[in-house]
């Protein structure tokens, strides 16, 4: 018997898992060993991060490795590993750090900051009477649409679980529409658009298979939205002519590319919220049978409201008669007593619309003194002439 041979002290290495600088729990870190000769990786260990997103693998023996972050509780893809390549038993990716005499190359790999791919979409496939199929049917489904920026996007066909459920997940933000089936049929569109949005789940409901698609919903014309929008004016979307009809037709607003929740109709009215954003409607057009009709049209900015032309104009307020010029209801002075028509008078300033000077004014002024003055002396002179007459009956009496 040979003696033995003391294997290398072997390795640990840890890290912390973060997403948008947020550490993120109970992420599933793997370790995968190169095998030469299964010439493919092999699964040696794996942790789940801790609260504060920090995770330690412990004991790894010499070799090389590549890691995978995979998680259930975030929207982010996997920061390495299957993200890689895309493919589940990594046979395409690269070593990503190397374990030699308990030293470990792997500072680069081990903390990550997961990248936000999208969000998820959850569904369930059934028969045609309603019963739930799972994975013994072969039921599986899978998404089919476009990116904000028009990208094309078809998710990989995932199948349901034994419950049922189809869960798609790491969907990029867009507008999709859901292709079910089963025993190995073509998968076939279901008449529900769904909007993804990065971090939230599209609980998509139960849905029969439908027919498969023989074609495509024809569009003649183009979708637009033809008016600036305001805020309080409701904007319309112009549609092309759908061959066959659409049924249902559906809508999603975005305003600077975030979804407004409930503005599914075909108009829609900006508010101050939406001042300054830029409005994009994306439209489905179904039709049984059918693979539906997706896009969108972009507005120019929305700007705040316009003048209504329709609006009764304000009249301009009336100035306050001048004290001691008087006014009849039209506004326009009378002439002043013992002044001309005519003759350049205060009337005469009031009824040309020029205000009166300070000197007419006080000419005005003193006038009326006058008259007052006047009717004071006549009063006392016809009380005298009283007086007097009442004097002279006593005198004769």
């Amino acid at each position: 018997m040979s003696a033995a041979v003391a294997a290398p002290a072997e390795a640990s290495i840890s890290g912390v898992v973060t997403e948008l600088d947020r550490p993120v729990s109970e992420v599933v870190v793997s370790a995968y060993r190169w095998d030469a000769a299964a010439d493919d990786y092999v699964f040696e260990q794996e942790t789940d991060t801790a609260g504060d997103g920090s995770w330690t693998l412990e004991f790894l023996p010499d070799g090389e490795y590549t890691l995978d972050y995979g998680t259930e509780f975030s929207s982010a893809r996997f920061a390495l590993g299957e993200s890689l390549a895309g493919d589940d038993d990594y046979s395409d990716d690269e070593p990503q750090f190397a374990v030699t005499g308990a030293a470990a190359s792997a500072t680069p790999f081990a903390d990550v900051d997961l990248s936000l791919l999208g969000g998820a979409l959850e569904l369930t496939v059934t028969a045609a009477d309603g019963t739930p199929l799972i994975d013994l049917d072969d039921a599986a489904a899978e998404l089919r649409g476009k990116t904000l920026d028009g990208a094309v996007v078809s998710t990989a066909k995932t199948f349901a679980d034994e419950e049922g459920l189809v869960t798609i997940p790491r969907v990029p933000v867009g507008n999709y529409v859901a292709y079910v089936g089963s025993a190995g049929g073509a998968p076939a569109p279901v008449a529900l658009g769904a909007s993804i949005e990065a971090g939230e789940t599209v609980d998509y409901g139960a849905h029969a298979i439908p027919a498969v698609a023989d074609g495509a919903v024809a569009a003649t014309g183009t979708l637009a939205i033809a008016e600036a929008p305001r805020v309080g004016s409701a904007v319309d979307v112009t549609l092309p002519t759908f061959d066959p009809a659409g049924d249902p037709v559906e809508y999603r607003w975005y305003a600077d590319d975030t979804l407004i929740e409930d503005a599914t109709g075909s108009t829609f009215t900006p508010t101050d919220d939406e001042l300054g954003t830029t409005l994009t409607v994306w439209v489905f057009a179904h039709a049984a049978g059918k693979d539906p009709y997706l896009e969108s049209a972009r507005a120019s900015a929305v700007v705040v409201a316009a003048d209504d032309p329709s609006a009764t104009p304000t009249p301009a307020p009336t100035a306050a008669p001048t004290p001691g010029v008087p006014s009849d209801n039209a506004g326009s002075a009378s002439p002043a007593p013992g002044a001309t028509p005519g003759g350049g008078g205060p009337g005469d300033l009031a009824q040309s619309g020029v205000a009166p000077t300070l000197g007419v004014l006080l000419a005005a002024a003193l006038v009326a003194a006058g008259l007052v003055l006047a009717r004071r002396y006549r009063a006392r002179a016809a009380g005298a002439d009283v007086g007097a007459d009442a004097r002279g009956g006593d005198d004769e009496r």
